[in-house]
């Protein structure tokens, strides 16, 4: 499946847009629940018409390869997939939210015991000194 921008997929420009982003994955036999709706940020159950009939396709965010543009223009779109807008918000909202979230879950880190705070050992909160970047001291 092509995931890359609409905009970047229709650039003509070969040297500014050269590749577009695939994501290749899996019809399995069923959802399963804690991976549709986005709910899950690595793997994806989503619903698809395949052939006219329902069914299950299984994407995960480590399985996008980038793609040049003349390998992809040897090919045609597959007229047995089609997905519904709906599906493709929440195939959108996913790609997305993989770079838009906190590292750890608030509950998550307010359950931590005894925990310690980050406190630089200098005014600035942290210097980079060509590409070493200094560290903060625990207290």
């Amino acid at each position: 499946m092509v995931i890359s921008h609409d905009c970047d997929l229709a650039n003509d420009s070969l040297e500014v847009e050269p590749c577009v982003e695939v994501i290749v994955g899996p019809k399995v036999a069923a959802e399963n629940g804690n991976f549709s709706w986005g709910k899950a940020p690595r793997t994806l159950h989503f619903p698809v018409q395949y052939e006219e009939v329902p069914a299950t396709l299984e994407l995960v965010a480590t399985d996008k390869v980038n793609l040049r543009k003349a390998e992809l223009a040897l090919f045609e779109p597959d007229p047995r997939f089609t997905l519904d807008g709906q599906t493709l918000s929440v195939l959108r909202r996913w790609l997305s939210s993989r770079y838009d979230r906190a590292a750890f879950a608030d509950t998550f880190v307010t359950r931590i015991p005894g925990r310690r705070r980050l406190t630089p050992s200098w005014p600035r909160p942290w210097k980079l000194t060509g590409s070493v970047c200094r560290s903060h001291t625990l207290t």
